[in-house]
C-alpha cells in the first residue's frame, strides 16, 4: 500500500497524508501535550492524539450517506480515497474526549518490547499468545509509523526506557524468508515455555494455503523441542471451507514432552 501512495499520488513522506488544516490542528495537540509535565496526563494525551490522527487524515473516507468521515485504518491498510473528509477542532471532540475506565491491575506484571527471536530464559512462560503476521497482507511496521511520526518524542518522554521506532528491519515480511523467520520465532518461544505450557496462535485468514503454511511452521518450530500436540480451536479439526475464519491453534506442550 505504501508504494501505491507514492505511485498514484506522489506522496513520499508521511506529512503528505495530511492536508494543511489537519497538520495545523494535530500539531497544536502535539505542542499542548509536549508542555504537560504530569506523566500520566501526558500518556492520556498521547492516546487522544493517536485517535485524532486516525480519524483526521487524507485517507479518511467521506461517507456520503451519513455525511461524516471515517477512520484511516478501517481495514489495517493505507488506502487512497477519491473523496475524503477533514475534521475541524469541534469535530475532533468525539475523538479526543473519551472515558478511561479504572481497573485494578497486577502490579507485578512486566511489560517489555522485544524481538520474539531474542527472548531468553528470563522470559519463560506458561502461555504464549501470538497473532502472527499475514505475510505481506498487513504491514505492521507501517501501521505504527503512521502514528510514530507524530508522537515519537512524546513517547520517549513518557517512557524513557522504551524505544520509539517501528523496528522495520525486524519486521517479518513475505517472501522467501517468511517461513524461516516464523520457524525461528516459534522455535524460540517453545524453548522458553514451561513443560506444562501452551501456545495459542490466532489466525483469521480464509485462504487454506495460509493455514497449511502456518501448520507447517508450527510443526517445524516444534522439532527438536520435544514435539507439540497441535489442536484447532477447542480440539476440533482444521477448517475445511474457505469461509472459516477467526479461529486459533492451541498447542499443549506436555503431550509429547512427558513421553
Amino acid at each position: 500500500k505504501t508504494t501505491e501512495l507514492i505511485r498514484n499520488r506522489g506522496w513520499a513522506h508521511w506529512n503528505h497524508l495530511f492536508n494543511a488544516r489537519q497538520l495545523y490542528l494535530l500539531s497544536k495537540f502535539v505542542n499542548k501535550i509536549n508542555n504537560i509535565e504530569n506523566i500520566t496526563l501526558k500518556i492520556v494525551g498521547i492516546l487522544g492524539l493517536n485517535k485524532c490522527i486516525n480519524w483526521n487524515s487524507r485517507l479518511c473516507l467521506w461517507n456520503i450517506e451519513h455525511e461524516n468521515s471515517g477512520q484511516t485504518y478501517y481495514n489495517q491498510a493505507l488506502n487512497i480515497m477519491i473523496n475524503w473528509g477533514t475534521r475541524s477542532l469541534i469535530a475532533a471532540e468525539t475523538s479526543w474526549f473519551y472515558d478511561v475506565n479504572n481497573f485494578e491491575t497486577n502490579k507485578n506484571a512486566i511489560c517489555e518490547l522485544n524481538d520474539a527471536r531474542s527472548i531468553t530464559s528470563t522470559h519463560s512462560s506458561h502461555i504464549w499468545f501470538t497473532d502472527q503476521p499475514y505475510v505481506d497482507t498487513v504491514n505492521y511496521h507501517e501501521l505504527s509509523e503512521f502514528f510514530l511520526v507524530w508522537n515519537n518524542r512524546l513517547l520517549k518522554e513518557a517512557f524513557p526506557e522504551w524505544y520509539a521506532d517501528s523496528k522495520r528491519v525486524l519486521a517479518v515480511r513475505g517472501g522467501e524468508g517468511f517461513a524461516q523467520s516464523m520457524i525461528e520465532i516459534y522455535s524460540n518461544l517453545i524453548r522458553h515455555m514451561r513443560d506444562d505450557g501452551i501456545q495459542v496462535v490466532m489466525c483469521t485468514h480464509t485462504d487454506p494455503a495460509v493455514w497449511a503454511q502456518l501448520a507447517l511452521i508450527m510443526w517445524s518450530g516444534s522439532q527438536g523441542n520435544g514435539g507439540l500436540e497441535h489442536r484447532y480451536g477447542n480440539g476440533r479439526r482444521w477448517p475445511e471451507r474457505r469461509t472459516t475464519q477467526g479461529y486459533g491453534i492451541t498447542c499443549p506442550a506436555q503431550a509429547h514432552r512427558d513421553e
